[in-house]
């Protein structure tokens, strides 16, 4: 019905008054003209309902996509407050406790080098001033000649290894 009020309303326009009964009388080739234009109209309205669809559709997406860009801005916004808060706190206390290690590194490794012959006694192979050359027994008697001692220089140190007590049996 819609089609026709419009042919009806094309009609009156080619024609261009109602007075006359002649309007409706039209020749076969402007009754041709006339639906020719009524297809391109209801052509053109398609059109534009299809793109009015298309629109919509686009608007739906357009919210989509606004909905994920302020939900990806409140993550940005909470990874930039966490990274702040790691380079305001947990990066000085990492530098501090680097801090702390270096300094029992610097103390265990003044230590090692102080008690380094302690460590490495056994490492090397130094004589004793007043027993010998190193691996060398040494024994010594007293002046009275009753004990004797016996010494194993070993490293740059003394070892005693043992006394020996010279009295005749009794």
């Amino acid at each position: 019905m819609y089609k026709n009020l419009k042919l009806v309303f094309i009609h009156i326009a080619v024609v261009g008054s109602f007075a006359t009964p002649a309007v409706f009388a039209l020749d076969a080739e402007t009754l041709t003209e006339v639906r020719r234009i009524d297809q391109r109209i209801s052509g053109f309205s398609d059109n534009i309902q299809q793109i009015l669809q298309d629109v919509r559709t686009l608007q739906r997406k357009m919210e989509k996509i606004e909905r994920i860009q302020t939900e990806n801005a409140e993550k940005i916004k909470e990874f930039s407050d966490t990274i702040i808060r790691m380079q305001n706190t947990d990066i000085a206390n990492l530098i501090a406790v680097d801090k702390q290690l270096a300094q029992r590194l610097n103390s265990t490794t003044n230590h090692i080098e102080k008690e380094t012959t302690t460590w490495n006694w056994g490492s090397e192979a130094r004589g004793c001033e007043d027993v010998g050359k190193h691996q060398q027994i040494q024994s010594v008697r007293s002046a009275d000649g009753k004990f004797s001692l016996r010494y194993l220089c070993f490293d740059g140190k003394a070892i005693h290894l043992g006394t020996e007590v010279n009295l005749p049996p009794q």
